[in-house]
């Protein structure tokens, strides 16, 4: 695993991704080198900053500038082929959890891993992103961790705008950080992960649901009350 750090007041280089490239991946680089770059951007220049559909003031992700300014984001990169199996790219994801576990703790800690096909064409990728993110959720939510799927096309829609789409990206990518409030949305389509995210707030019934999401400006959010009214009904 390589990991360059993502600064809000800097910009990575071919230089710095050269350095650290391993005698295998050499073949490679330039390939490495353009994602990583392309990935830079996307978090400085899409997450951290508002969106005209997003439905709300403030950053596409709340969470992504403070990350930056703090040097809490982490980008890094996995290599694969058509002859990659999903259960390579898991055990490899798996190993990028156990590292994210690892880091000082601060809810602003994000590793956002960026696929590279040695071969030509992204559409691969975002199918393995899409798989392998939906085998893992589970084992990174019990670690208290999100494991969040990004691809050109991703269909899940905003919490404000149901016509904004923030998991579209270019390249296919894995993102990691921690559990939020606000990731009520995204798990409780799943009776599983609804029971982990609600057993990891400590939460035991709908009044005590109702106080988290208003601590964090959700409790009246009529997108968020249609995934509570599902979990209640």
């Amino acid at each position: 695993m390589q990991f360059f750090t993502i600064d809000a007041k800097s910009n990575l280089t071919n230089e710095q991704i050269l350095a650290s490239a391993n005698e295998g991946e050499c073949q490679y680089i330039e390939k490495i080198t353009e994602h990583l770059i392309q990935a830079e951007q996307w978090l400085k220049q899409y997450l951290a900053r508002p969106h005209v559909s997003l439905g709300r003031k403030g950053p596409v992700c709340p969470f992504v500038p403070a990350a930056l300014n703090k040097r809490k984001a982490l980008v890094s990169y996995l290599l694969y082929d058509t002859s990659t199996q999903d259960r390579e790219i898991e055990s490899m994801l798996l190993a990028y959890g156990e590292y994210f576990r690892s880091l000082p703790e601060s809810h602003l800690n994000t590793i956002v891993i960026v696929m590279v096909n040695k071969e030509e064409g992204e559409a691969l990728g975002a199918g393995i992103v899409e798989r392998v993110q939906r085998a893992l959720k589970s084992e990174f939510m019990s670690y208290d961790t999100m494991i969040g799927q990004f691809y050109s096309k991703c269909p899940i829609t905003g919490l404000h705008n149901d016509d904004f789409y923030p998991f579209d990206s270019q390249l296919p990518m894995i993102g990691i950080r921690h559990i939020m409030p606000q990731d009520l949305v995204f798990v409780s389509d799943d009776s599983e992960h609804t029971k982990i995210y609600l057993e990891k707030h400590n939460i035991f019934n709908r009044e005590q649901l109702m106080q988290v999401l208003g601590s964090v400006g959700m409790a009246k959010n009529e997108n968020v009350l249609r995934h509570v009214e599902a979990i209640y009904r």
